[in-house]
């Protein structure tokens, strides 16, 4: 609710606003939920650790066991269901939290739960012959390799516009309309059977990411996808689709792409670089940092500029038309033929923002790191009237 996006890694949660930091975790986590009222819940191989969620740190509260009814102290997914409750799967089966204590659900394995539009739920086993059960908030029903679904190796589950569950697996998909199961594959046009992740654009189209590249479901049937529309790779690890129509892919060993339904190719020169910021400059230059250096384009060639920027994170241009960067090495000024640069003299060479004033005086934030300091990061505001820095 803070407008954080987090990240969970073996031993850290980290969460990004404007700046990454990191907090550390003694325990392997798993999982992350967030609950009402600034709650954090987190899933790790010592059970489910909670807490209250401040401005940049968490009060633990909590430490849910085994000796709390927790089937297993190795937790797999954790899902926060509509009506509040707290769902997750360990090696052992599953529990649910219902705000007072931990009560057995199943008695299997379970490694990923997922609520549909209904709050129904389902989850994937690792049993045999059934591997796939749903709850219906009264009922379980089971299914597997009888069932028609082509492969008990279960890596994603999604539901399209019209209610039908797809799932996910390394043969292909299989598609749930309530009665039956069609199976789809690559003899029915799919670019690929190994489902990475398949997910809900907001027409209700069924976007699915393999590791072949991306089929995308459209009026006309299937449309695939690969590095040659435009993708920066074609091994598709995650999709997510923007509130404004926009696609975002996510890949093994490329980094992001997007598009707006309309894929344009991008230049490998910045192909494996972390991209901080974009400029368009009065002369409709395209400026492009990145976590190593600046490239520039003119909606053609995408040509890396030769000289140690370090990271550029801000670009932007004074009423006399120079272009200024803010680097992790200082200040960058271009006058259209030659790059010249600022060491700030008050503070830290790492600067993190830069803009002009409307009497065009440059204004530069700089950071400096306080390790003991619970906010971490801490700004330092200088001013630059063209001679002096303030």
């Amino acid at each position: 609710q803070f407008g954080k996006i987090w990240t969970v890694t073996d031993h850290s949660l980290n969460f990004f606003n404007g700046f990454w930091s990191t907090i550390s975790i003694s325990d392997t986590v798993t999982c992350l939920v967030f609950a009402d009222k600034n709650e954090i819940w987190i899933g790790t191989d010592t059970g489910i650790r909670r807490g209250v969620l401040n401005l940049n740190r968490i009060d633990w509260i909590d430490h849910y066991t085994t000796e709390h009814g927790l089937l297993s102290n190795r937790i797999l997914t954790m899902v926060h269901r509509k009506n509040g409750e707290i769902w997750v799967g360990t090696p052992l089966g599953t529990n649910r939290f219902d705000g007072k204590s931990w009560q057995i659900v199943l008695n299997e394995e379970t490694r990923i739960i997922y609520e549909d539009r209904d709050s129904d739920l389902w989850f994937v086993h690792n049993t045999t012959p059934n591997f796939l059960s749903h709850f219906d908030g009264t009922n379980h029903f089971t299914f597997g390799l009888n069932d028609g679904i082509p492969n008990s190796y279960i890596q994603t589950i999604g539901q399209d516009g019209d209610g039908n569950i797809w799932v996910g697996t390394n043969k292909g998909v299989a598609i749930y309309d309530g009665l039956d199961w069609e199976i789809v594959t690559t003899a029915d046009g799919l670019i690929g059977n190994n489902i990475k992740v398949i997910t809900t654009d907001s027409q209700g189209s069924i976007w699915i990411g393999t590791n072949a590249g991306i089929s995308f479901q459209g009026f006309s049937g299937w449309t695939n996808l690969t590095r040659a529309n435009g993708l920066a790779s074609n091994h598709v690890s995650s999709i997510l689709s923007s509130s404004n129509g926009g696609i975002w892919v996510g890949t093994n060993d490329n980094g992001l792409s997007f598009s707006d339904r309309s894929w344009q190719p991008v230049s490998t020169n910045v192909q494996g670089n972390h991209v901080n910021v974009m400029f368009s400059d009065q002369n409709s230059i395209i400026w492009i940092g990145t976590q190593n250096g600046i490239f520039r384009t003119n909606g053609d060639d995408v040509v890396q500029v030769k000289r140690k920027f370090g990271e550029v994170r801000e670009i932007t241009q004074d009423a006399h038309g120079n272009l200024w960067l803010a680097t992790s090495l200082g200040v960058e000024k271009f006058n259209g033929f030659s790059w010249e640069r600022f060491s700030v003299e008050s503070g830290t060479n790492e600067v993190q923002s830069i803009c002009f004033d409307r009497y065009n005086h440059l204004w530069i934030s700089t950071g400096v790191l306080l390790f003991d300091d619970p906010v971490g990061f801490l700004p330092d505001l200088i001013r630059y009237d063209g001679t002096t820095f303030h």
